[in-house]
């Protein structure tokens, strides 16, 4: 009866597939050899190491880097599964051993984090435009801007487990829905939605979403509303445009 392969060997942690290909390009290069600062001895990547998740999880994956350049990594393992080793096809292209001027180091542990703070920004970022587009929508329907959350209908609570979110009143031509972040290490994010005159005469809604990485403790000021269509409105200061 033929063994089916745990999943478990193809749905490896993103970090530990980082720190596979972090040793394996520093192994490959020092498989040939290299000369110790303080010793003539050579100094040599090749063996078997050991990967940990840094999650904690307790699992943990082999990578084995032969004296041949040969590089392959040995996923967590279920008692169930057939035993896989995936060849790591890296192809030597550099001497070089250290990195590019500027390069940031981010400790393996910290990855993980800023990954996820990533998409937990990428999340604010889209309930921001959700209210942006809602708010334009209430302009139309009710010729002015909302100035309560749960009337835009958005079907999502106004605060969540990082961020709370809320409407701070402009005035007649002009709102600002706000992302506010609820710790250091994720951005604030705030909607702009305001009045403005199209070249004809007719008068239109706007809008835009500016990102800071400062700490939100109240609104900013709500920057000049432009004229006409054709100017742009600004981010406040401390904001960067989210085009």
């Amino acid at each position: 009866m033929k063994k089916n392969i745990s999943s478990e060997s193809f749905l490896l942690t993103r970090k530990l597939i980082t720190a596979a290909l972090l040793l394996l390009v520093s192994g490959i290069s020092g498989c040939e050899s290299s000369t110790n600062a303080q010793s003539s001895r050579p100094v040599t990547w090749t063996g078997e190491w050991e990967l940990k998740d840094p999650r904690g999880t307790g699992k943990s994956m082999k990578v084995i880097l032969t004296p041949q350049g040969k590089a392959y990594f040995i996923p967590p393992q279920s008692p169930y599964s057939d035993k896989v080793a995936y060849d790591i096809p890296l192809e030597k292209v550099s001497n070089r051993t250290t990195l590019p001027a500027g390069t940031e180091v981010i400790p393996l542990g910290d990855a993980g984090k800023k990954q996820a703070d990533r998409e937990r920004n990428k999340e604010a970022k889209v309930v921001i435009g959700a209210m942006n587009r809602a708010q334009q929508a209430h302009y139309i329907e009710n010729a002015k801007f909302s100035t309560e959350f749960n009337k835009l209908g958005l079907g999502i609570s106004k605060k969540t487990e990082h961020y709370a979110y809320k409407i701070v009143s402009q005035s007649s031509k002009s709102v600002m829905n706000i992302g506010q972040a609820k710790r250091r290490g994720l951005s604030s994010y705030i909607g702009l939605v305001y009045l403005t005159k199209t070249s004809n005469g007719e008068t239109i809604t706007l809008a835009k979403i500016c990102e800071t990485s400062q700490i939100l403790s109240r609104p900013p000021r709500m920057p000049r509303i432009p004229r006409n269509s054709s100017e742009e409105i600004k981010c406040p200061r401390g904001f960067i445009d989210m085009k």
